[in-house]
């Protein structure tokens, strides 16, 4: 039996493909400004780290946010 490991075309779509991002990665991930990050991180919404200097949003955090984005409304007919 020849069994492959999977390649990163064929990675699970919900599993991140890294562990944190950049804020301005986040922001564009979030449909958010830069500066929309770092008020919902002072206001306790999200999440972001200090790692050798850097500021970053965990993946997990991203994950979780666009989770929690209600369902779109139909629209009436």
């Amino acid at each position: 039996m020849n069994i492959k490991a999977p390649t990163a075309d064929k990675a699970a779509p919900n599993i991140p493909q890294r562990d944190a991002y950049k804020v301005e990665e986040a922001a564009q991930k979030l449909s958010l400004s830069r500066a929309s990050i770092y008020r919902l991180s002072k206001a306790g919404s999200i999440r972001i780290v200090k790692i050798a200097g850097r500021t970053v949003v965990p993946a997990s955090e991203i994950a979780r946010l666009l989770g929690e984005a209600p369902a779109a409304q139909p629209l009436a007919a």
